[in-house]
């Protein structure tokens, strides 16, 4: 086909163009496709994302131990120590101060033709150990010289235990039963003491003894007044 007969004819000339265009594309992917593959594979890459720095979270703070308050010490005050019951008072201890200890005296006792002069030693002493006794004991010696017109004067020296009971009144005193006898049987006459009551005798710090007897037509008891003394 000449020239003026393909300007003439139209689908020479689009065919031309499809052929020609095709050629083109083929072309140029071949050089620009060819230059891509000697450089190697394209490799897409992408922008890595923005990094965004966090301000670091605000450390935890402990929470402050809770301040201890003082407490006040509580003072417990002292409870007052409670004193014993003072014992009760001693209802004999006047009769006591009055008359324990010893004691001596002389008189005469008896009418004539009996009378004799007697020599009279107590001793008085307060017991606490039984109970169910009674609280006080007296030893008795008593020495007695008899001057009856019927024999010689003679000298009996007899000695007894006594106990008995005490009086706080005015006159403060203690009457006396006989527990036991020395030298009774051994005398001339036999006078045994059987009984004795001891009171106060005035502010001089006397006592008063006053006994009974039992025996013979002499023994008659009798009374005689008495001083303090460190013995007999």
């Amino acid at each position: 086909m000449t020239f003026d007969e393909f300007k003439k004819d139209g689908n020479a000339q689009r065919k031309f163009f499809i052929v020609a265009s095709v050629l083109a594309v083929g072309i140029g992917w071949l050089w620009f496709g060819g230059e891509s593959r000697r450089a190697g594979p394209m490799v897409m890459v992408r922008k890595p994302p923005a990094v965004v720095v966090k301000a670091p979270a605000p450390a935890a703070v402990a929470p402050a131990p809770p301040v201890a308050v003082p407490v006040a010490a509580v003072v417990t005050p002292p409870v007052p120590a409670v004193a014993a019951a003072p014992p009760p008072p001693d209802p004999l201890a006047n009769v006591a101060k009055t008359f324990v200890g010893t004691w001596a005296g002389r008189a005469t006792v008896n009418q004539a033709p009996d009378s004799r002069v007697c020599d009279m030693g107590i001793e008085v002493k307060r017991q606490d150990k039984d109970k169910t006794a009674p609280p006080f004991d007296v030893f008795v010696n008593l020495n007695c010289t008899f001057q009856n017109g019927r024999t010689s004067p003679h000298r009996d020296e007899t000695s007894f235990v006594l106990s008995g009971e005490a009086h706080d009144t005015v006159v403060p005193f203690i009457t006396l039963e006989t527990v036991s006898g020395i030298g009774v049987k051994e005398s001339a006459f036999h006078c045994a003491m059987t009984s004795m009551h001891i009171s106060s005798f005035g502010d001089l710090g006397r006592i008063s003894g006053k006994w009974s007897e039992e025996g013979g037509a002499s023994c008659k008891g009798g009374e005689i007044v008495m001083q303090r003394k460190r013995w007999f």
